[in-house]
């Protein structure tokens, strides 16, 4: 299986390609993982699933965030530049060759929820 090198997420680059209307949509998932799949878990998902997504056209943020006090809990923190640029990004993550089998690491069901800025 061919893995892709990591791309390194450029804060300024995003921010270039953020618009100036306030249609940004912002999404966080939680995830509670098995504790002996923790390390890679990290690395499966930032491999195969942060690194790619931030390539995506309208992607302004997609991280992968580890818990200080749990960490089984992490929670993916995204930033779209709209809801069709997220649901292009969904539609698609399927389609992903070689990418991780997410239920194999899950302790239980994940939490995800679309936000809006309030100002």
């Amino acid at each position: 299986m061919h893995v892709p090198a990591p791309v390194l997420y450029d804060a300024q680059t995003a921010n270039s390609r953020r618009r100036t209307s306030m249609s940004t949509v912002g999404v966080v998932a939680r995830f509670t993982v098995h504790a002996e799949k923790a390390d890679e878990f990290a690395r499966v998902v930032n491999e195969h699933l942060v690194a790619p997504s931030q390539q995506e056209p309208g992607c302004i943020r997609y991280e992968l965030w580890q818990d200080n006090e749990d960490p089984t809990v992490f929670a993916m923190v995204e930033e779209w530049e709209s809801n069709d640029d997220l649901n292009n990004h969904l539609a698609n993550a399927g389609n992903r060759s070689g990418g991780p089998n997410m239920g194999e690491y899950m302790a239980g069901p994940p939490d995800m929820r679309r936000f809006s800025k309030t100002g």
